[in-house]
């Protein structure tokens, strides 16, 4: 990418301006001038990921059937399924609460700082500490104290918890009390999320729980784990969790480990599942996410694909349209100057400097149409000035410099649109107003 392509971005001049001044404050990060013809697609990456992320500071997180939205003013915003509590809100003291029809101001909260929307689960990050759902195959005593602080239905998390016995002689009569004692999670960086597994990246490493029924946690061992038991696996950029199988980049790879049926690992590995991490064969690679049952990354070369063929085809060379195809090795395809991604269960939505791109699975209409119901090649979503976007399992929101836009599966509100008539399964690309939901752009 050059200068010129650059002024191309749909971006304002003063906006423009603090670009270039980014440039040449991380410029040190390379032999040659940024300020030049040529800028490292890996650098564009991180101007924009810095650009979207902390000058607008607009936070989308999809899961299965329900969003959440972190505004400016780090204010939280949720829609959608409330049937795992994952609102926040008690499921069976309010009825009302089990669909959330439009988005909701969470109990007047101004200082969350992170979330993210899991399959059936939501976490947010306060000056507290983290807290998630307490409804839900992730949460348990090994990570919650019963006296845990909560906001509704969020519950602290901990590092451990530790049970003490400790004995009382009260009237002459001896007597026993177990006191629980929490470590708090000290220097958060990120989570993640998949059907039952999840891992949390902190100053301290990479910790993960949860279900290692398809060596999903990268650990050779087959039980449910129940508390935080730390990866041996070092210098960790990012990691990312598909339905059954996990991403996780660090400074010296990309590494992957779970399911493989579909060739969603990246690794030339017969077996269906990998219990141990195993390196994959890219290099370069900035940024990586899953799919359900794909994985798309980000290098400095383009950008690649694994999984199941049928809805990467864009990646794919060879003529191949079996619904249960895979491809177990990272395919690159002919997109150019992406910015950032985000994959849905069977579905990827692109953001590069001509626009927002999509492909893959569009039964529900995830893709911005409901027909075609597979897009084998990437096709351009009809909006513009693109800042921030996120896909849940069959749906997506995208939020444009002229307002916030939604389109797939809404049979639980997960789009937050306030309209009975808009309460339907598939949804083409619409419009979400202020008049049909509380958040404000």
């Amino acid at each position: 990418m050059n200068l010129k392509t650059l002024y191309s971005l749909p971006i304002f001049k003063e906006e423009l301006c603090f670009i270039i001044a980014v440039i040449s404050k991380i410029s040190d990060l390379h032999s040659h001038s940024l300020i030049g013809e040529y800028i490292p697609s890996e650098v564009v990456k991180l101007i924009a990921f810095y650009f979207l992320e902390s000058q607008l500071n607009v936070t989308i997180s999809c899961g299965t059937t329900h969003s959440m939205i972190l505004d400016a003013h780090n204010k939280l915003y949720m829609c959608g399924s409330n049937l795992f509590n994952q609102q926040g809100k008690n499921r069976n003291k309010i009825p009302e609460m089990k669909d959330m029809k439009a988005f909701h101001l969470y109990l007047n909260t101004r200082d969350v700082k992170y979330i993210s929307a899991g399959y059936f689960h939501s976490f947010i990050e306060k000056k507290e500490g983290l807290f998630c759902n307490d409804y839900s195959d992730l949460t348990n005593n090994d990570l919650f104290l019963k006296s845990s602080p909560k906001l509704g239905r969020f519950r602290k998390m901990y590092m451990s918890v530790t049970k003490i016995l400790k004995y009382y002689n009260i009237d002459g009569e001896k007597k026993q009390d177990i006191i629980e004692e929490g470590e708090d999670i000290k220097g958060f960086k990120l989570i993640s999320c998949g059907l039952k597994h999840a891992f949390i990246l902190t100053k301290e490493g990479l910790f993960g729980f949860g279900s290692t029924n398809y060596g999903q946690l990268g650990i050779d061992e087959s039980r449910y784990i129940t508390g935080l038991v730390k990866i041996k696996i070092e210098n960790v950029i990012t990691v990312s969790c598909g339905k059954r199988h996990s991403m996780i980049l660090t400074k010296e790879g990309l590494f992957s480990c779970g399911d493989n049926r579909l060739g969603q690992l990246g690794i030339s590995f017969k077996g269906f599942k990998r219990e141990k991490l195993h390196k994959v064969d890219l290099r370069n690679v900035i940024d990586v996410k899953c799919g359900a049952r794909h994985t798309v990354a980000l290098t400095t070369d383009g950008l690649y694909a694994c999984g199941q063929v049928r809805y990467i085809k864009p990646f794919i060379k060879d003529d191949i349209f079996d619904y249960d195809s895979k491809s177990s090795i990272f395919s690159k395809s002919d997109i150019q100057n992406v910015i950032s991604f985000s994959c849905g269960a069977d579905f990827t939505l692109v953001l590069t400097t001509d626009g927002l791109f999509g492909c893959g699975k569009s039964d529900y209409g995830q893709l911005g149409k409901i027909t075609p119901k597979v897009f084998y090649t990437f096709q351009k979503i009809a909006v513009d000035n693109v800042v921030a976007f996120a896909c849940g399992y069959e749906h997506s929101l995208i939020l444009t410099r002229q307002g916030l836009y939604g389109c797939g599966n809404n049979e639980l509100n997960q789009l937050g649109i306030n309209d009975e008539d808009y309460s339907k399964k598939k949804l083409p690309l619409t419009k979400i107003t202020k008049e049909e939901n509380y958040f404000e752009i």
